[in-house]
C-alpha cells in the first residue's frame, strides 16, 4: 500500500477518534452520572468477562 494512502488513512482515523471522543464527552457533560456511570460499569464488566473467558481458554492478548 501506498505510504500517502497509509497516512491518509492514519489522518482520518485519528479524526474519527478525536471527533468520537467530543461527541461523547458532551453526552456525559449533559446525562445525569447514574446513566451514564450504569454504562461505564456495564462495559468494564463486559470486557473483564471476556478477558476471563479467554485467560480460561488459555488465550493470550496481547498488552
Amino acid at each position: 500500500m501506498d505510504l500517502v494512502l497509509l497516512e491518509e488513512d492514519r489522518t482520518r482515523n485519528r479524526q474519527a477518534r478525536l471527533e468520537f471522543i467530543t461527541t461523547y464527552a458532551k453526552w456525559v457533560k449533559r446525562t445525569p452520572n447514574h446513566i451514564w456511570s450504569k454504562q461505564h460499569k456495564e462495559m468494564i464488566n463486559s470486557v473483564l468477562r471476556c478477558a476471563n473467558k479467554l485467560k480460561k481458554e488459555g488465550i493470550r492478548v496481547r498488552k
